[in-house]
């Protein structure tokens, strides 16, 4: 008689290969929005990464800084110093902080400096703020108040551009959104008083921020991009230059010879975004939540991501008037992409999903930020909070001042609501079951 070898006989090979065949084709990710006479496997959950046939818990978060104000956090800024120090700035509607390593408070500007609102109305966009770091400085817009600047070792506080010596633009100079390229400070979409530029990007003279009226004897300049039939949304670095969004095109913006300096061309149609803070760049790729859907391009090629299921449940309950919040942040250990929105029947952001990168499935999030940053200063990504928290994803940051907390998440992840006869789930409960595959 053979040697029972168990599952190195051949046998026992065939049923290990038929059990792998069995493991690759359960279908997973979840399918939010699917009948449950339509559902592959599983019926709902939350906070669950789907990897390589296995089920993990969504990593936890670190609170870095505990409400530094009571208000909405509505944009993030993290980098590093020439002290070596990493900062955070946090936007929030009526103020700006500054957090640098190993300082015992939190800076501030005064509350009340600002003049933003949260909730979106017909004739303007909920507040956000674009910031981006230029060496030892902070430059920072929320479309409402004046582009405001920060260096360090100056003014504890943020300053107008206005102000003083800062530039030459007028105090009534307003803009969507900061960008840089090089030596170059940009700003899309402005404005100068009653004067609006929803097509306009302008630009500084050559490492000088403080110029931007163009001259024979300076590099700052400005064109306008006439055929993105909409206002310009959002623009993010892309490649060289920058991804500049519209509702339905994207156009390229990147250096060219002088005296021009920069120019603009088409790079993809179909494609938008909802709001400024919308799409995000993963490597060579960029993210977007837009108004057709949330879709993924490398400049050349355009796919949208959003399965049927995803979609309908995403875009069936979202509050379409004030989708100008909607936010996008990835975090790179993890290899998500996240989006939140605001449902139906709010005026703030209150849902959100995860892109799993590794393996093309989604899970929804229990939880919904208002503001990233891509931490590049970090370990991980930074986001903030509608009560005012910024949290780094995931738990591995650390706590200024010994003030942090980790924040732990309850994954769920339930088997179909009937898990008996005539589902897969055969064999696991009694007819009309619910099976609960992971509890938190």
């Amino acid at each position: 008689m053979e040697p029972d070898l168990g599952p190195y006989s051949a046998e026992g090979c065939s049923v290990v290969r038929s059990l792998k065949k069995y493991i690759e084709e359960i279908p997973t990710g979840l399918q939010p929005d699917r009948g449950e006479d339509r559902i592959d496997f599983w019926e709902d959950g939350e906070n669950i990464i789907f990897q390589d046939g296995a089920l993990q818990p969504a990593p936890g978060q670190y609170l870095l800084l505990p409400k530094p104000q009571a208000s909405p956090v509505v944009g993030l800024l993290d980098s590093r110093s020439s002290d070596g120090k990493r900062n955070i700035f946090v936007g929030t509607l009526d103020s700006i902080h500054h957090w640098a390593e190993f300082a015992a408070v939190v800076d501030r500007t005064v509350a009340g400096d600002y003049s933003g609102v949260e909730e979106a109305t017909a004739t303007a966009p909920a507040t956000l703020w674009s910031m981006v770091s230029w060496g030892d400085r902070v430059f920072a817009t929320n479309y409402v108040d004046e582009i405001q600047t920060w260096v360090l070792g100056g003014a504890a506080t943020f300053l107008g551009m206005s102000n003083g010596a800062w530039s030459d633009l007028p105090a009534n100079y307003r803009a969507s959104i900061l960008g840089k390229i090089g030596p170059f400070l940009f700003a899309f979409r402005t404005a100068a008083g009653a004067t609006i530029n929803d097509f306009t990007i302008d630009w500084c003279d050559f490492d000088d921020p403080a110029v931007w009226t163009p001259a024979v004897t300076n590099a700052a300049g400005s064109l306008e991009v006439r055929d993105l039939g909409s206002p310009i949304v959002a623009a993010v670095p892309f490649a060289d230059g920058y991804a500049v969004y519209g509702v339905n095109e994207c156009r390229y913006l990147a250096p060219v010879p002088a005296p021009d300096y920069f120019g603009i061309r088409p790079l993809l149609s179909g494609i938008g975004a909802l709001s400024k803070a919308s799409v995000v760049s993963v490597e060579r790729l960029q993210y977007g939540m837009g108004p057709r859907g949330i879709w993924a391009h490398d400049g050349s090629q355009v796919q949208y991501i959003d399965t049927p299921d995803v979609h309908d449940y995403i875009y069936s309950n979202i509050n379409q008037a004030q989708a100008s919040k909607c936010v996008a942040a990835f975090d790179s250990v993890e290899n998500l992409v996240m989006f939140f929105w605001p449902s139906g029947g709010s005026i703030y952001l209150d849902l959100g999903v995860a892109f799993n990168r590794n393996n093309a499935t989604w899970t929804k999030l229990s939880f919904a930020r208002t503001a990233s940053s891509p931490g590049y200063a970090f370990e991980g990504a930074l986001t903030g909070s509608r009560e005012g928290d910024v949290w780094a994803h995931p738990a591995i940051g650390f706590a200024p001042a010994d003030t942090g907390a980790p924040l732990t998440f309850s994954p769920t992840l339930t088997l179909l609501t009937h898990a008996g006869y005539g589902h897969c789930g055969y064999g696991m409960g009694y007819y009309g079951s619910t099976v609960s595959m992971l509890e938190g």
